[in-house]
């Protein structure tokens, strides 16, 4: 019903319970539009989707096992040799530089799947 075809007191009656009800249709869209907003700004849904990015992807896995195995031998060697000694750092790299990055990668799978039973399916 158009501006127009108001004539009476019923259609203004009419007119304003359609546009009152157009209202309640457009904030209930704009409310479920915040709600997504709002949970794909979460720290806690950011730092899911992180962690299954970095489940599903190898070249991720592959940096992150590095990384690890660095901190770890780093740890290790510190813990030997001393913070202040050279040696260690030369020790560190070879060791790291010598583990097979394949034996790592399938460790990391194992890692993976575990990560993705922890987290919770996507409810879209």
């Amino acid at each position: 019903m158009k501006t127009t075809d108001i004539n009476t007191y019923s259609d203004l009656i009419l007119r304003i319970n359609d546009l009152k009800w157009e209202v309640s249709i457009k904030e209930e869209k704009l409310k479920e539009s915040f709600e997504i907003l709002a949970k794909s700004v979460s720290p806690v849904e950011i730092a899911r989707n992180s962690l299954q990015e970095l489940a599903d992807n190898p070249n991720a896995q592959t940096i992150v096992t590095v990384a690890g195995v660095k901190m770890a031998v780093n740890a290790i060697t510190d813990k030997i040799f001393g913070k202040d000694n050279n040696f260690r750092e030369i020790i560190s790299t070879l060791v790291v530089q010598n583990i097979p990055i394949g034996y790592l990668n399938d460790k990391l799978a194992k890692l993976a799947a575990l990560i993705r039973k922890l987290l919770p399916e996507n409810q879209e």
